[in-house]
């Protein structure tokens, strides 16, 4: 693989301004190795594509083909972007749930829940959400939890009335063979 270098050298009528071209001549072994390289490049596109590149309009048929891919891949990245952001969501929905759930087993109202996660956001600075729970547990916990209710008092036999929760004193009561003596004696 030879080169040939021709260099002309052209003075104009100014004599300081000199113009110098520089032309390769690319011999005859150049040439051909460059054409047999192309060809087998076609082939590998022609057999990867399943397009017959030597083919009139089969150069058209593998744009066709590349902008095809081009787009599904564009899609597909979309696609991803989507159900990545959707994940992230359910991720941060699962973990509001779960220091709800959290919150209403350390003893919060349903109807103050709210309020306490966000004392509780508050009172963590910065250290995990459970933290600022047991914070405001501590400060405002007769405030915001719910008083325990111990099984159902039954008001009636026929079922006319509610039942209503039972506190600890009712429990008790209910229990004790001598309070339900004294009941029976008063009737």
């Amino acid at each position: 693989m030879e080169q040939e270098v021709k260099v002309e050298t052209v003075k104009t009528q100014n004599p300081q301004e000199v113009e110098t071209t520089t032309e390769t001549i690319e011999t005859e072994e150049v040439v051909e190795a460059k054409k047999s390289n192309a060809t087998e490049v076609l082939r590998e596109l022609s057999k990867q594509f399943s397009v017959n590149l030597f083919e009139e309009g089969g150069l058209e048929t593998l744009k066709g083909k590349w902008q095809e891919k081009e787009t599904v891949l564009t899609s597909t990245k979309a696609e991803l972007d989507t159900l990545s952001k959707e994940k992230s969501n359910f991720a941060q929905l699962e973990n509001d749930y779960k220091v709800q759930i959290e919150a209403l087993g350390m003893g919060f109202g349903q109807e103050s829940l709210e309020e306490v996660l966000a004392l509780a956001k508050v009172h963590a600075k910065g250290n995990p959400i459970q933290d600022g729970l047991k914070i405001v547990k501590e400060k405002y916990g007769n405030v915001f939890t719910v008083a325990e209710s111990i099984g159902l008092l039954h008001n009636d036999v026929k079922g006319d009335k509610p039942n209503v929760p039972r506190t600890e004193q009712e429990r008790y009561m209910a229990q004790n063979p001598l309070y339900a003596h004294f009941e029976k004696q008063e009737k």
